[in-house]
């Protein structure tokens, strides 16, 4: 069913959170009864639950007792900023680098007709990107399975998620609103740029560089494909 979609891949989700995933989406459904389940819309409420559920996963190692205590829609999008914030706070005291491979970074280089396409490298540019669109990416710098580009025309972006296949998992708006359909041209072309990229065996995961700004320590990883 749609709830056992949403956490399936979690394993510390408790009855109680069930009960209050449920009634989330039963919520969100009846304020939004012109929202079918296959909109964009309907799809964003089903990616930003699977955040939640990874965002509190991360938590419980520093708080065992984090639970999905929102019931209504509007309750679950102030809880979701809430968890978000600890879990940056939390997080603060290192520092992660994404070090791509330049034949990614040499392929989103050039603009697209007024679209430039930025590679979320570092713990700024998540927390700049997640300022600005007033979203949850910050939280997404340890999440090592997938890349974030933002695409920017003018003053507006929209955040995309891509996996290292070269599919287009999520597309968002400022406050994870539907995307503009200004964007449409820009969105379709880097689709086609990092579908290409992996088409010719290059769209390698990069090497992850952890630094504690407390002592300097220096970590590197390589993230098994």
């Amino acid at each position: 069913d749609e709830d056992t979609e949403v956490y399936r891949n979690y394993q510390n989700i408790t009855d109680y959170d069930r009960k209050n995933i449920v009634k989330v989406i039963n919520d969100f459904t009846k304020t939004n009864p012109d929202a079918p389940l296959n909109t964009t819309r309907s799809m964003n409420i089903t990616g930003l639950i699977n955040d939640h559920i990874r965002i509190m996963d991360n938590l419980r190692k520093f708080e065992e007792n984090i639970k999905f205590k929102a019931k209504t829609y509007s309750e679950f999008e102030q809880e979701h900023v809430n968890y978000s914030e600890k879990y940056s706070l939390y997080r603060n005291s290192e520092e992660i680098y994404y070090q791509y491979d330049k034949k990614i970074i040499n392929s989103l280089k050039d603009s697209q007709k007024g679209y430039e396409y930025v590679l979320l490298s570092n713990d700024m540019d998540y927390i700049n990107e997640s300022t600005h669109q007033n979203n949850c990416v910050r939280t997404y710098i340890d999440k090592f399975d997938s890349i974030i580009i933002s695409v920017r025309l003018g003053d507006k972006r929209v955040t995309t998620e891509f996996t290292y296949k070269g599919d287009c998992i999520q597309r968002r708006g400022s406050y994870n609103s539907e995307v503009d359909e200004s964007f449409k041209d820009g969105i379709t072309e880097l689709e086609r740029i990092i579908k290409t990229i992996y088409l010719r065996g290059e769209l390698k995961q990069p090497t992850i560089k952890i630094k504690n700004k407390l002592n300097g320590d220096e970590k590197f990883y390589t993230i098994k494909e």
